[in-house]
């Protein structure tokens, strides 16, 4: 898995989600047992939670959606095609940096 090998946890995709703007959460599995989202994949929207829990996109039209959606700094994961690697971005309202 992508994530899992660049991020280097334990992880896990949740299903799509209102609560995360419709995108997919991303667990880390912790000892017992226990899961924390660490990231969330492709949201349709951004909520509060985007203030502290970094995006995932798959494509540079997915990180300017992110510029468009972003009504604060929001961390963004641009997946790098065929590694295990991604670029880090910070996107603001209407900006990409």
């Amino acid at each position: 898995m992508i994530v899992r090998g660049a991020m280097g946890f334990d992880t896990f995709f949740g299903a799509p989600s209102p609560k995360y703007g419709d995108g997919r959460p991303l667990y880390e599995r912790k000892r017992g047992g226990t899961a924390q989202v660490v990231a969330v994949a492709l949201p349709a929207r951004l909520g509060a939670w985007a203030e502290t829990t970094p995006v995932v996109v798959d494509d540079l039209a997915g990180l300017a959606r992110m510029a468009q959606l972003a009504f604060c700094d929001v961390k963004v994961l641009l997946a790098a095609p065929g590694t295990n690697l991604f670029e880090l971005y910070w996107v603001g309202p209407g900006t990409v940096y």
